[in-house]
């Protein structure tokens, strides 16, 4: 790598020019010789890669609820709202175990997950909330496995303890995730997700 003194004609060049690089680092200018990034490709590569691609085509579809929930909790910090849901999510995608659908929020309690019944074409979930309170409400999303979705299905209210969810037909499984919400403040806990399927 070699540092560069720039004249009065040329004084600043960043790119790349005939295999050079050039850049500037710390307030020092540079060249150096371009090398072709190593790419190994390997099965754990392939494993993340695939994640990002699948989370990413979530993050598109997640409704206003989500978004918000995530862009409050990005708020100050040095990343967006949709990189903090991919990054927070990989780890669990990867597995494929329940993924992070909304983040933490210290100020709100999230849902307490009780049992998960399978049905015909649907299932049936139980809840408690974490704290009596008339604002309470939680919004219940599913995602089937092999499907690249997060739906909204109903938002219960205080005084719910479970909800069946319909729609499903054949046969197959999924995650169901809770997302405790404050009404008046529209604020949403941490998702608690839990597998669920129907016959």
């Amino acid at each position: 790598m070699a540092r560069i003194a720039f004249g009065p004609i040329v004084s600043d060049a960043r790119g790349k020019v005939a295999g050079t690089i050039f850049s500037i680092w710390r307030g020092i200018a540079y060249a150096k010789r371009f090398s072709k990034p190593g790419n190994p490709n390997t099965a754990a590569q392939q494993l993340v890669r695939n994640a990002f691609a699948r989370l990413s085509t979530i993050w598109k579809v997640l409704d206003s609820s989500l978004v918000n929930a995530w862009t409050l909790y990005a708020k100050g910090k040095g990343f967006t709202n949709r990189n903090a849901f991919i990054g927070l999510s990989v780890p669990t995608e990867i597995p494929g175990t329940a993924i992070v659908a909304s983040p933490h929020n210290p100020g709100e309690f999230p849902m307490l997950l009780g049992t998960i019944t399978p049905g015909a074409d649907q299932f049936t979930v139980n809840f408690t909330y974490p704290e009596a309170d008339s604002t309470n409400r939680c919004r219940i999303y599913t995602r089937r496995n092999g499907f690249n979705e997060m739906v909204f299905q109903v938002e219960a209210i205080n005084t719910d303890t479970s909800k069946v969810i319909t729609g499903f037909t054949g046969t197959g499984s999924g995650y169901v995730y809770l997302c405790k919400k404050d009404n008046v403040t529209l604020e949403l806990a941490a998702s608690v997700g839990g597998a669920f399927s129907w016959t």
